[in-house]
């Protein structure tokens, strides 16, 4: 019969913010708070590609602390609401052990899936070993290039110039949104970047076809046929990928695309759950798999990267929503042997960074060839920005 594993025990080494542990005890999750957290953006906000007709004025995520009685405490924020989690999360967590991952998972998925807040257990578990995440999921690297991801769809000549700025930066990649009409008028877009920046940077593309939100807009929804012509104009152009061309959720028709066309396929940042991720990759769907862990948890997350590995696809997580969820998927994408980029969530003047990831007090930023560093301080490295919450925090 097998022998049970032991309980994790804390670390010796000091955390910040918490008292020295105990030598050899075991930590308990003492407390849970939430806060709803709207960051304004400058101006009026922006208008997104993936929400026609909307206009956008924040960013807007609920924050959660997991405290300790060793006086750690671990962050996360994502989407859901404040009493969701203290009505049917907090109790079932509050006294438990935060090492014990696969139980939160069961009490999350039984919650309805706010799974974000399984980054903070792993905060709690990174500080508890003086450990930086990246360092226990594998330390694969220290150190992986952005792309600037714009927000709205704008203009050709709009987006030329803005590719200029982004090289100016430091920024080697960028991705366009592509949510016109007309095929000519998505490829004018593109042709235009690339001929600004030339063999200069990466260009990435997201269609942002793969869900349908409420949006008082009517916006163009794909064919196959508009699909693959898309894909055939962006080869011509020496595009990396295209991004969500079609419905999440119809993984043959999606496996047909990528199968008939030579640009990667990327996707996934919605889907949930590991039976979807099969089917992804059973079907092919994709080339590319964007789990973003705000949305699944990084516990979820690194299984789906095993599950990826296995059938050879890359990972390029979606943007992570906030300062700390893209700074969990850095970590994770560090790790994983065949990560590609981060998405830098960076459209200014509308929708810059700074106001993205707010969160945080130091937000993660690129040197002059366009890499974002890790830190080496434990957990996810980085501290709450508590004037941020205390000035945009509600009880909503």
């Amino acid at each position: 019969m097998p022998t049970a594993l032991p309980t994790p025990r804390i670390a010796t080494r000091p955390t910040t913010g918490g008292r020295r542990p105990r030598e050899g005890a075991s930590v308990k999750i003492a407390r849970i708070e939430t806060v709803r957290v709207d960051v304004p953006l400058p101006g009026e906000g922006f208008r997104p590609a993936w929400g026609p007709g909307l206009l956008q004025r924040t960013w807007s995520n609920v924050l959660v602390k997991v405290f300790t009685d060793a006086g750690i405490v671990g962050y996360a924020a994502g989407h859901s609401f404040v009493s969701h989690i203290e009505r049917s999360v907090a109790p079932y967590m509050i006294g438990r052990d935060p090492f014990a991952l696969e139980y939160h998972h069961q009490v999350l998925t039984n919650a309805g899936g706010p799974f974000f807040i399984d980054i903070a257990l792993w905060d709690i578990i990174g500080k508890a070993c003086g450990q930086p995440l990246y360092k226990l999921f594998g330390g694969h690297r220290t150190r992986v290039k952005a792309y600037a991801a714009t927000c709205e769809v704008g203009t050709p000549e709009r987006r030329a110039e803005d590719a200029l700025r982004y090289l100016a930066e430091g920024f080697t990649a960028l991705k366009l949104r592509l949510h016109n009409w007309t095929l000519a008028e998505d490829v004018a877009l593109v042709t235009a970047v690339r001929r600004a920046v030339g063999d200069r940077m990466a260009i990435l593309v997201d269609a942002n076809q793969t869900f349908s939100i409420p949006s008082p807009g009517p916006w163009p929804r794909w064919t196959y046929q508009r699909a693959v012509a898309t894909a055939r104009a962006l080869e011509e152009l020496d595009v990396v990928w295209l991004e969500e061309p079609l419905w999440r959720y119809d993984y043959e028709v999606l496996g047909r695309l990528a199968a008939e066309v030579d640009i990667p396929i990327a996707g996934g940042e919605f889907n949930t759950g590991l039976h979807e991720f099969r089917a992804i990759l059973e079907y092919g769907a994709y080339d590319i798999l964007q789990a973003d862990p705000a949305y699944l948890g990084i516990t979820q997350t690194r299984k789906i990267l095993a599950m990826a590995e296995a059938y050879g696809k890359s990972y390029a997580p979606h943007n992570g929503y906030n300062g700390l969820g893209v700074t969990a998927c850095l970590h994770l994408v560090l790790a994983h042997p065949q990560g590609m980029y981060l998405e830098y969530l960076h459209d200014p003047p509308v929708a810059p960074f700074q106001s993205f990831s707010a969160l945080v007090t130091e937000p993660l930023t690129i040197d002059t060839e366009g890499y974002v560093h890790v830190t080496d301080k434990p957990g996810l490295g980085v501290e709450l920005n508590e004037a941020i919450v205390e000035r945009y925090g509600t009880r909503g």
